[in-house]
């Protein structure tokens, strides 16, 4: 019979956690991919046609929803979109000339990701009247509200450019620029940052500061003063509206992290004043105009007023007037805030018909958690209730994909292969708004997330754990034994 000894046992010891350690490096979880993803992405809702006189007399005879989804509906040139043919008629023994509003949402998260925010799809559609181009104006304005309301959006919607009370278009501007002084022991110094820049001044209630690189600094120390911070070398620029304060100074520090991570302390023994320099004089539109990324694409009175409605409610009437407009990531985020319109007239002769067909993108939402991933579409349907009555509705969708579940019953033609067509017909305006959810497959699974990945690595530990014991055990064992049997033959 084999003898083990004692040499023999810990090479086998140190095999099983060697082996047990190439066995947990090999199946080792990709946890950080599944999770620098998002499994779920908000869509934007669609709804219809509104007129902007509340009381137009205009009635909708009939209306055709037609939805054209394509295979791949998050992101891509052809994007999927939605049809609304009216047919609009005029009950009354006068002409009607109407404005009509199309709001067609915000621009989804998914786009800062998969395509460029300021390329509207809708740019690649019309809206007609009996067939020919309406000249619909494509516009948009501040809206920064999760759920729609007709009556709180078309308030932002101006048709001249607005004053809030303090900025009119050529309130003046004057620039002041800073200069961050240098210092050199920083790149020597551990953990020693780039400094923080303070520019203080005495509150003045008819002075505002407008500033995209620095922001508003709670200084207690400082009492009856006005505080911005910036951050960084080089050169920085503030605007001031209502004159520019006689008391103004600056002044550099370095920080320092602390070393458990939480906080900072400021280096004061290497504090050193920054320069500053008052510049030439603007006007707020023409600095706000600056900042436009949709120059040329829309009418500017549209920019003015949206930057206006931005930093009404968040600076003007707090932070001792200091007004944090758009940084450069800011503007990389404004397509979350924005609501996107046609707007355009339509004539409709005494006792005649007009038909109204508007055609525009819609942006699901994505539910990544499934394969195929699951698409959820929204169109409100209780704005057509503004109008002075409704006839039918038929709605159609065209998809090579399966509808898993909606708000209306749908009548299913066509095949896999070929396309489905699902349609629904109603007389009246049915109740509730249009949900239906799309997929590719009829079956979607539901991914696990990770997770039954992590069920596998703690089975694996497991296991080698065990297997480390039970070398452990071994060598134990066998060393009693062979103690045991050194006693046994000495009394022998």
């Amino acid at each position: 019979m084999k003898v083990f000894t004692r040499k023999r046992i810990a090479l086998f010891a140190v095999a099983v956690v060697v082996l047990s350690a190439a066995v947990l490096c090999s199946v080792r979880p990709q946890i950080a991919l599944a999770n620098s993803a998002a499994y779920s992405w908000d869509g934007s809702v669609n709804q219809g046609v509104y007129p902007a006189d509340e009381n137009c007399p205009l009635e909708v005879e009939s209306e055709v929803l037609t939805f054209n989804i394509v295979d791949n509906p998050d992101y891509s040139d052809d994007m999927s979109s939605v049809t609304a043919e009216y047919n609009f008629y005029n009950p009354t023994e006068g002409d009607i000339t109407a404005r009509l509003m199309f709001p067609f949402g915000s621009i989804p998260d998914y786009y800062r990701y998969y395509g460029d925010a300021y390329n509207v799809d809708a740019e690649k559609y019309t809206v007609t009247l009996d067939g020919e181009n309406a000249n619909a104006e494509l516009r948009f304005s501040y809206y920064s509200y999760s759920e729609f309301d007709y009556e709180v959006a078309s308030a932002y919607l101006y048709d001249y450019k607005k004053a809030d009370g303090y900025f009119s278009e050529d309130t003046v501007l004057t620039a002041v620029t800073f200069t961050v002084p240098e210092f050199a022991d920083i790149a020597q110094t551990e953990n020693l940052k780039d400094p923080y820049t303070y520019v203080t001044y005495t509150y003045d209630s008819n002075i505002k500061i407008i500033t995209t690189d620095a922001w508003y600094f709670n200084d207690e120390n400082q009492e009856g003063k006005v505080t911005v911070r910036y951050e960084g070398t080089g050169d920085f620029t503030v605007y001031f509206a209502g004159g520019v304060p006689q008391d103004i100074t600056a002044y550099a520090v370095p920080w320092q992290e602390n070393t458990n991570g939480k906080g900072y302390n400021l280096d004061y023994d290497s504090q050193k004043d920054a320069a500053y320099a008052v510049g030439g004089n603007t006007t707020f539109g023409e600095y706000i105009q600056s900042f436009n990324p949709f120059t040329g694409k829309y009418a500017e009175s549209d920019w003015y007023n949206f930057s206006l409605d931005y930093i009404t409610p968040y600076s003007i009437y707090k932070n001792y007037g200091v007004i944090q407009y758009f940084t450069e990531y800011d503007l990389e985020d404004i397509d979350e805030i924005i609501m996107y319109w046609y707007d355009y007239d339509i004539a409709v002769p005494a006792g005649g018909y007009v038909k109204n067909s508007v055609t525009a993108p819609i942006y699901p939402g994505m539910n990544t958690r499934y394969e195929p991933t699951l698409y959820d579409y929204t169109y409100y349907l209780s704005p057509a209730a503004t109008w002075a009555d409704f006839g039918s509705l038929t709605v159609i969708i065209n998809t090579s994909g399966y509808i898993l579940d909606s708000s209306m019953e749908f009548t299913q033609s066509g095949s896999a292969e070929e396309g489905f067509t699902y349609t629904a017909v109603y007389d009246g305006l049915p109740e509730g708004e249009l949900t239906f959810q799309m997929c590719l497959s009829e079956n979607p699974e539901k991914s696990s997330g990770g997770y039954s990945v992590i069920i596998i690595y703690l089975i694996v530990i497991a296991v080698c754990v065990a297997l480390v014991v039970a070398a452990v055990v071994v060598l134990i064992v066998s060393l009693f034994k062979r103690r045991k049997n050194k006693r046994i033959n000495k009394l022998w």
